[in-house]
């Protein structure tokens, strides 16, 4: 069995600006956000990590860096988790059209239009296979072991509902998964096929203090 921890990355000026950032917008963490790494990478002390891995994000690799260096790890940087590839609606200004536009194409896909595509950006499919590759990508170089996945709240999302099989989309995708919150999944294999099953989602139990007043990413969607 592998043991594969989804780990957000930590608090950013797009959390609190509420930018949606996937290529172009490339901000490094705040003061809570390195706060919320250290304290992340605290609660894995009792925990054996055998592999790391990293969307190419400022945000992610940074948090990622503070569970490297306390388990002695090399973080491995993989464009497979990189967060969804919105394409123009990056560019839009973080106000309530583009975030509408963010909603409806996010909510079409949870209600099985998965071939919606953002403008110039992915469809569901394609980001759920990437998402997919990368772990399989990683399960072979780390069989029977424990690997950190450091990344995004909606390529996490997406990526768990597809897995995992998860039946009330909708419902699962509006929870908050937020800033170094851990989500962990048990992975098995028969024969060649692998089996992903839902163990833990977004718990940030773990943070105390300032690191522990989070920032919601994103607005409440209207529908």
């Amino acid at each position: 069995m592998t043991t594969i921890y989804l780990v957000r990355h930590g608090e950013n000026l797009a959390n609190i600006t509420r930018e949606l950032s996937y290529k172009h917008i490339d901000y490094e963490l705040t003061n809570k956000g390195h706060f919320q790494a250290a304290q992340t990478a605290t609660a894995f002390d009792n925990i054996t990590i055998d592999a790391i891995y990293s969307s190419p994000l400022k945000r992610a690799m940074q948090t990622a860096e503070y569970i490297a260096k306390r388990k002695k790890l090399i973080p491995k940087i993989l464009e497979n988790f990189r967060e969804i590839n919105m394409g123009k609606v990056e560019g839009m200004k973080p106000n309530e059209e583009s975030w509408k536009q963010y909603f409806l194409i996010t909510h079409k896909w949870y209600m099985g239009e998965e071939d919606i595509s953002f403008p110039e950006g992915e469809n569901y499919s394609q980001l759920v296979n990437r998402f997919a590759t990368g772990l399989l990508e990683a399960i072979k170089k780390t069989l029977h072991g424990n690997i950190a996945v450091i990344g995004h709240a909606g390529i996490f999302a997406a990526g768990v509902i597809h897995l995992c099989k998860i039946e009330n989309k909708k419902e699962f995708s509006a929870i908050q998964n937020h800033n170094c919150s851990i989500s962990e999944l048990s992975v098995t294999q028969n024969n060649q096929n692998l089996s992903y099953s839902l163990v833990k989602w977004a718990d940030s139990s773990h943070l105390t203090g300032s690191a522990a007043k989070l920032v919601k990413g994103m607005p409440e969607s209207s529908s």
